[in-house]
């Protein structure tokens, strides 16, 4: 309690300077906890267990059976002239 009656005699700078000093050490704790609970869930995250759960259906077929689209070709030339008169 001691501590709490001299941080409370303090200037008020010093006692921000504490309170931001507090919440900068909890928050880096935080990010470092949150990195590493992270990693450790990557590391174990098996991706075509992963897929095989979701049952997306395969497209590969059909996209191979698709027409071919054929884009004509547009004269840019002509395109500025038509376009000036």
């Amino acid at each position: 309690m001691g501590f709490l009656k001299k941080l409370q005699s303090q200037p008020e700078y010093i006692r921000k300077m504490v309170l931001w000093s507090v919440v900068i050490i909890l928050g880096l704790g935080l990010v470092i906890w949150w990195i590493n609970s992270s990693y450790q869930k990557l590391k174990k995250f098996e991706k075509e267990e992963f897929i095989k759960k979701m049952n997306l259906p395969s497209f590969r077929g059909e996209l191979e059976n698709l027409p071919e689209i054929k884009i004509p070709k547009i004269d840019e030339g002509k395109e500025l002239r038509n376009n000036e008169q």
